[in-house]
């Protein structure tokens, strides 16, 4: 099953700290859960903020347009996320504090409930044509830049596409990036 979503109709909400905010792009929670199994998310950082904690999830994080920042985690660690396009693992239990380098930030998080669902993601150029096997359960596919086409379907810029099973898809566009991201119920 394949599941078109456009980034015009995505609805605007906060975080879960109410100090940010996020668009939902995808989620799923499994019966009786209390909270999501996994979802998938765009976010905006405005400023110097905590992050919202999140206990028993894991989360990839990547920016995806802004001058960068530093994440400092409770205990002193710090991970900074300089590049776009460059994914970061961590868990959601730890309280964190972003620390901007620069303007505001754009960013996905792929958040997956720890013990329920695995998860990887990876960013691909498109310069031409792609053949793409998924051995997933769920396969996220969002168009980071540029405009291309996924299993006939045209994708703009923060567009994406949900693909559900096991599927092999052709990709098309001219320098176009996109991130797939793999999810698998353990």
């Amino acid at each position: 099953m394949l599941k078109i979503i456009r980034s015009s109709n995505l609805v605007e909400g906060r975080w879960r700290n109410g100090q940010g905010v996020s668009w939902e792009i995808a989620s799923f929670k499994e019966e009786g859960a209390a909270d999501f199994s996994w979802r998938f998310a765009k976010a905006r950082i405005d400023n110097d903020v905590p992050f919202s904690i999140y206990p028993g999830m894991d989360r990839i994080f990547m920016m995806i347009s802004g001058e960068g920042m530093d994440l400092e985690f409770e205990g002193g660690t710090v991970l900074p996320v300089h590049e776009k396009f460059v994914p970061h693992e961590f868990s959601c239990d730890v309280p964190l504090t972003c620390k901007l380098r620069g303007g505001p930030s754009l960013d996905l998080n792929l958040f997956t409930a720890r013990g329920q669902w695995r998860a990887d993601c990876d960013v691909v150029v498109i310069d031409g044509k792609l053949q793409f096997n998924f051995q997933n359960q769920i396969t996220i596919i969002y168009a980071l830049e540029g405009s291309c086409t996924v299993a006939g379907h045209a994708l703009a810029t923060g567009d994406s596409l949900i693909v559900e099973g096991k599927s092999s898809i052709e990709c098309g566009g001219k320098n176009a990036k996109l991130y797939i991201g793999n999810l698998c119920h353990c």
